[in-house]
């Protein structure tokens, strides 16, 4: 299963597009009972820009929300410099 990541710029960032969509991804988790393995990650970037990684459950119970902000396929993101925004607290394990 495919990881999804939505890149942000510090525009992007200023205006609150990462606490919107989280917001959305929220609404999307809780609404489908919170299940396991659907977690949003949010990881800052040079610059101040910031990226959102979906992990494969959250991309398909998001698809989309992901496609509406122009999602990509990617790797699961690094442990270090990632911060879990959604999802249950122990999936943050599943990083690489």
């Amino acid at each position: 299963m495919t990881w999804y990541k939505v890149d942000l710029t510090l525009g992007d960032v200023t205006r609150g597009k990462e606490i919107k969509i989280s917001d959305e991804f929220g609404e999307l988790f809780m609404s489908a009972g919170g299940p396991r393995g659907a977690a949003l990650f949010g990881r800052g970037m040079p610059g101040g820009d910031m990226a959102l990684y979906f992990s494969p459950a959250a991309a398909l119970l998001a698809k989309v929300l992901v496609a509406a902000h122009g999602g990509e396929p990617c790797q699961a993101p690094p442990k270090e410099g990632t911060t879990p925004l959604v999802g249950h607290q122990d999936e943050f394990e599943m990083l690489a």
